[in-house]
């Protein structure tokens, strides 16, 4: 399970060091193309702010874990990515979810990371769509960490 120490570890990071986030997601987009153009290519309902806030977001999980991007693709993808979003429309808003998918999760304290993330950006520029998508995108990211 990822910890939390593992998470501040990277925010301090992103906080210090003036270019991590852009060498950080360079290396990601040079080396794991096909996930970051997957990303691109259905990010198109959110908001330029929105999209960067995602990239940020999935950049903390990918470091905090130091999962490979390379082995998230294709059809396991897609079913677990469904699978969210399923589960999300099955409830009345993000948080009766996340009280469902919380129970026996794995890597509760990356989940928390997001959760947080998207509530305490919500009345800055975040939509309900942003919230969800970045929330689910993340979601399923995490789903592959073991």
């Amino acid at each position: 399970m990822i910890k939390e120490q593992a998470i501040d570890v990277v925010l301090e990071r992103i906080e210090q060091e003036d270019h991590f986030v852009e060498t950080r997601l360079r290396y990601y987009k040079e080396n794991n193309g096909h996930f970051f153009a997957h990303l691109e290519d259905e990010s198109f309902i959110l908001s330029q702010a929105e999209k960067d806030y995602l990239l940020g977001v999935l950049l903390v999980i990918l470091e905090a874990s130091k999962l490979e991007i390379k082995y998230i693709k294709g059809e396991k993808w897609s079913k677990y990515e469904d699978l969210n979003w399923d589960q999300l429309a099955a409830h009345k808003n993000i948080e009766a979810y996340l009280d469902t998918v919380f129970k026996d999760y794995p890597q509760e304290d990356l989940l928390a990371y997001v959760e947080d993330s998207i509530a305490e950006m919500e009345d800055d520029f975040l939509s309900k769509v942003g919230r969800e998508f970045i929330l689910i995108k993340a979601k399923t990211v995490i789903d592959f960490i073991r």
